[in-house]
């Protein structure tokens, strides 16, 4: 199994309905697994799982605190 990889970025904002968010970047394996992880733990999904234009996989959801979580990987993993 391949290890998470955490990576905060302070230029990376979200707009959401409350206003601008920082967004946490969280690398896995299986971007539906995670995002229903979320879901079932009663967590807030933004932005089901897309294919962006920069070729990754891609889902937002709602953290603690207002931050914006998006759990990504590369397309061709």
């Amino acid at each position: 199994m391949e290890s998470a990889r955490l990576t905060l970025t302070i230029d990376d904002v979200a707009t959401t309905p409350s206003g601008p968010a920082p967004v946490v970047e969280v690398r896995v394996d299986d971007v539906q697994q995670a995002v229903d992880a979320v879901r079932a733990a009663g967590g807030r999904v933004l932005v089901e799982p897309v294919l962006t234009d920069w070729g990754t996989i891609s889902a937002f959801v709602e953290g603690p605190d207002g931050l914006v979580v998006e759990y990504y990987r590369d397309r061709g993993r």
